[in-house]
């Protein structure tokens, strides 16, 4: 299955179960209900390893926790998530990155973000 099939059936399931749904890869995206699809600028191969996916469902339930809609909880989370990961990968390196990694790397991209103002809020 191709790039573009891959998503065309994603959004085909996003709709037909009315779910946000996020495909994992080189550029992550978020696929919407309505069909949206959102490509994350960040991360790297570094991050396909072992407990990424959970950092990535922490980071998701945080934000749904702090009320974000689904829709932003997806794209920040997963912003964030690959933001952490550019951020280990320079302390670390690509090679061997785990996901405590990626854990210990959260609070410096938080920073990055909340230094841009006004680029990310609830409302």
């Amino acid at each position: 299955m191709d790039t573009y099939e891959r998503l065309t059936k994603t959004k085909e399931l996003a709709a037909y179960l009315q779910s946000y749904i996020i495909i994992k890869g080189s550029w992550s995206t978020v696929v919407t209900p309505e069909g949206n699809c959102y490509f994350n600028p960040t991360g790297n191969p570094g991050m396909a390893t072992a407990g990424s996916g959970d950092v990535l469902t922490g980071i998701l339930a945080a934000l749904l926790a702090q009320g974000y809609t689904q829709e932003d909880a997806c794209r920040l989370g997963v912003y964030v998530h690959g933001l952490a990961g550019d951020i280990a990968a320079e302390e670390k390196g690509e090679i061997g990155t785990t996901s405590s990694d990626l854990i210990d790397a959260l609070p410096t991209a938080w920073k990055k973000l909340t230094e841009t103002k006004g680029r990310f809020t609830k409302e």
